[in-house]
């Protein structure tokens, strides 16, 4: 729990304290029902290639 609300306070982005912290939370979920960082890994990469594509598209 304390890496969701330190990852989210690293950023300072107020207005998206709450997103950073739950998807802080559920890679660290992902982390600990496998046992193994890469598939946290994994899923933070998928979210910033979706954000990477959003932002494409969005232009």
């Amino acid at each position: 729990m304390y890496h969701g609300a330190h990852w989210s306070v690293f950023y300072f982005m107020l207005d998206r304290f709450l997103a950073y912290f739950l998807v802080g939370m559920i890679l660290w979920f992902v982390y600990k029902k496998a046992g193994n960082l890469l598939p946290a890994m994994l899923a933070h990469a998928s979210l910033n290639y979706i954000s990477i594509i959003v932002r494409t598209l969005n232009r």
